[in-house]
């Protein structure tokens, strides 16, 4: 299970070293956010399975998966009453990227993430599920396009 915790965050932020090195208690917490929002945003297996697979709805209109995306986050703290924590973010990305090198040897651009983080955030959607769903689309696309590659 914490692979699917590691790929929702994933979706979130390309953040997702945290989950590599995360002891048993964060992963259950992890776990039980993950089953607590599908109780409350009920998801077909299939959306779910889609999601944790992909990083993304295969059907971007779905209230309810995107309101399921918006509860792990708001779980998880990375949005906190429908608002993307940008800033304690940034942190992170700082944290997580200083002296991580890419295959080539160089190191990745923390400012040039934190500037990523900062434009994706000011994203407005229809809603609160919608906002935080774009915003973490926005944040994985910059995160491919940095070519900060997901953990195995």
């Amino acid at each position: 299970m914490v692979k699917k915790a590691a790929l929702v965050i994933s979706l979130a932020t390309y953040l997702i070293a945290d989950v590599i090195s995360m002891n048993g208690e964060a992963a259950d917490s992890i776990e039980k956010t993950l089953e607590s929002c599908r109780a409350k945003f009920p998801i077909s297996d299939e959306t779910l399975n889609f999601l944790h697979s992909m990083g993304s709805l295969r059907d971007e209109s779905d209230e309810a998966a995107m309101c399921y995306v918006n509860c792990v986050m708001e779980g998880m703290e990375i949005v906190e009453a429908g608002v993307f924590r940008k800033e304690e973010q940034m942190k992170i990305a700082e944290e997580l990227l200083k002296g991580v090198k890419k295959a080539d040897g160089s190191n990745y651009d923390v400012n040039a993430m934190k500037k990523n983080i900062e434009d994706c955030s000011k994203l407005k959607g229809k809603s609160t599920c919608h906002t935080t769903y774009i915003i973490t689309q926005c944040i994985e696309k910059k995160r491919k396009e940095m070519g900060i590659v997901e953990p195995n």
